[in-house]
């Protein structure tokens, strides 16, 4: 990554911080919607790699290399393909699959995510973003649970600096940075994400 970029990324990411809107984390999960970015889907597409998760987010446990790939449906709704290597930087590679919508348009930066259950669906709440370089979302549960957060970049291995500042972020925003864990990203990791897109179409028989 160019020095001077990086640079000026950093400096934004330091004085946005102390201006952020949300600084409360779960408390209100009607604040989190109301801080949500206005999301473009179509430059949030492709592949992000995880670079730090809660450690409550069990389902990742045993995980490395974790990766997310978005694309759009026809019907405007997210394809969502999330996939790690068990065990592993070299484990067997093991995915989800499921779909987001938007349930209210004056909020785009909010979305239901479904995987393979229609009637369940969790919060999937973007709370910051540089398309070209990192995201901060976070998910809120309505009535039960604690909140969960995860940082995405789009390089596999950014800056360690980067990721220092966008965690120093979370906490600004009211989110424990001792609540989380990051995630190995190595070299020798064989979760090639972008090389294993799933055709949504054949997903379509499992949503309303």
């Amino acid at each position: 990554m160019d020095k001077l970029f990086l640079g000026l990324t950093i400096a934004f990411l330091a004085s946005s911080a102390t201006d952020a809107t949300l600084t409360t984390g779960c408390q209100n999960s009607h604040d989190v919607i109301a801080n949500t970015v206005k999301l473009e889907a179509m430059h949030y597409e492709g592949v992000w790699f995880e670079q730090a998760r809660s450690k409550e987010f069990l389902f990742d446990n045993g995980c490395f290399c974790t990766a997310a790939n978005y694309t759009l449906n026809d019907d405007g709704s997210v394809h969502v393909e999330n996939s790690c290597n068990k065990g592993s930087p070299t484990g067997a590679v093991t995915d989800a699959i499921g779909r987001a919508t938007v349930p209210d348009e004056a909020h785009p930066g909010f979305l239901l995510v479904s995987f393979g259950l229609p009637f369940v669906k969790g919060p999937y709440a973007v709370v910051d973003v540089d398309y070209s370089q990192y995201a901060i979302v976070v998910s809120c549960p309505r009535f039960f649970g604690n909140g969960l957060v995860w940082i995405l970049t789009r390089e596999q291995n950014p800056s360690p600096t980067l990721v220092d500042e966008l965690m120093n972020r979370t906490a600004s925003m009211g989110f424990a940075r001792a609540d989380l864990i990051k995630t190995y990203q190595g070299e020798d990791c064989t979760n090639v994400q972008d090389t294993r897109y799933i055709e949504s179409d054949a997903w379509d028989e499992y949503y309303v």
